[in-house]
């Protein structure tokens, strides 16, 4: 069976917030078959696969665990990456940019999705203030680097100067009060909340966990260069 498949079947389910016996009525099989499909036990047939897919409204390569994006429109990473062996440098580079636009565009999905297989889902605005935080940085950069807009038309309300403290405060404003609304909630630090480590996103996420492992440990390894010179 392919990686993942049997997680994110059990994960669907939960957030469609049906029970096991109202899920398989409504895909044609029986609570006991569509339990040992949620638990890896059996291995499901080309129908129930795109039935599943139907019901839960996902495309069959996520619900496989090939792509991060529900919908199915993620790119093709794996023809960028049989681009980035041809010939041509100029090819070689363009199949590099791609791929490496499609491996961000993975790895956001994945947090966002990471968040539900560890069941805290409270860090949502954390990570969405954080995400934000950082395109309306880099989009500062562009806007610099691409000369100003026209008159009348401005980018931004404050001055680019104050723009990256202002994020840091919105950052760091987001950050306590999650933190202080975990505290309220648990009081204590969780246990049934599962480690995260390289063997959970691999587990979780098959060949998206080990691209996101791998450049996670690209970029540790250039800040770790520039740390040295």
């Amino acid at each position: 069976m392919l990686p993942c498949f049997h997680q994110n079947l059990a994960h669907l389910r939960k957030l469609k917030r049906v029970n096991q016996r109202e899920a398989a009525a409504a895909l044609g099989v029986s609570q006991a078959l569509l339990s040992h499909y949620e638990k890896g036990l059996r291995e499901p047939g080309l129908e129930f696969l795109l039935h599943a897919a139907e019901y839960y409204g996902v495309s069959t390569d996520w619900l496989l665990g090939r792509t991060s994006d529900m919908t199915g429109t993620a790119p093709d990473l794996q023809a960028e990456e049989d681009a980035l062996s041809a010939a041509d440098p100029g090819l070689r580079a363009q199949a590099r940019l791609r791929a490496d636009k499609g491996r961000m565009q993975e790895a956001v999905g994945l947090l966002y999705d990471l968040l539900d297989r560890l069941d805290v889902r409270e860090l949502e605005p954390s990570l969405h203030a954080h995400l934000t935080a950082e395109i309306v940085q880099v989009l500062s950069l562009i806007h610099l680097s691409a000369g100003r807009s026209s008159p009348g038309k401005v980018l931004f309300v404050i001055p680019r100067r104050y723009l990256r403290t202002g994020l840091e405060v919105w950052q760091a404003d987001t950050e306590r009060r999650m933190v202080a609304n975990s505290l309220r909630k648990d009081k204590v630090a969780r246990s049934d909340t599962p480690a995260l480590s390289p063997e959970t996103l691999e587990q979780y996420f098959g060949e998206r966990g080990t691209r996101l492992l791998s450049a996670v440990r690209a970029a540790a390894d250039e800040i770790a260069k520039y740390l040295e010179e």
